[in-house]
């Protein structure tokens, strides 16, 4: 199985690559996921819409017309760190964003790669990682039940035990570097695997 054409959704996990790290590419896993597809179908299209401070909601208003245009059959949304640090954070919203874009993907035809987060608690002062990290449990129950229901690739990215280490983050404490791209690459490409038999 290969396909024509990726297109990648989301915020500044997708959009950037975050700090170099001596010895990584810095590449976005992202971009590193559209080279290992091309080593399958070197013909494979590839456009990322990610943009900073994007909220899922965002993704579904102001990226996905674009995206759904394009037609792709290939489709990434790792989207809910915004949702989750906003203090107007709705569990609510946040699913019926993610749903509507999930369904409409699915509709279109298109394989969908959804994310659980990554683990912020290691960079984060005790009290706020207590709140983030339960929210994001909050996030994660709605993104694994609705990959479940529309049969997207789910990416476990909260439970990769690499990306528990706090050397995968920026200086800014915020966005992880080109070692967590590099990871979650990875662990894109195994996920692929898994479930369509594709090269790892």
């Amino acid at each position: 199985m290969h396909w024509n054409h990726f297109v990648a959704l989301g915020d500044s996990i997708t959009a950037s690559v975050g700090n170099s790290v001596p010895g990584i590419e810095s590449l976005r896993w992202a971009d590193r996921i559209a080279l290992a597809l091309r080593r399958i179908n070197p013909g494979l299209r590839y456009d990322n819409l990610a943009r900073h401070g994007h909220t899922t909601q965002d993704v579904h208003t102001r990226q996905y017309p674009e995206a759904a245009a394009l037609r792709p059959d290939l489709v990434s949304i790792l989207s809910g760190g915004n949702d989750v640090l906003s203090p107007h954070w709705s569990p609510p919203q946040y699913r019926d964003a993610l749903e509507a874009l999930f369904r409409a993907f699915r509709k279109q035809g298109s394989t969908v790669i959804s994310f659980t987060l990554l683990n912020p608690a290691s960079i984060l002062p005790a009290r706020l990682a207590a709140r983030t990290c339960a929210r994001l449990q909050e996030a994660h129950a709605i993104i694994r039940d609705l990959s479940g229901r529309y049969q997207c690739i789910c990416v476990d990215c909260w439970h990769l035990a690499s990306t528990h280490d706090p050397r995968i983050w920026s200086a800014d404490r915020k966005h992880p570097n080109a070692l967590a791209h590099q990871l979650v690459a990875a662990e894109v490409e195994r996920c692929l695997h898994l479930a369509t038999g594709i090269p790892a």
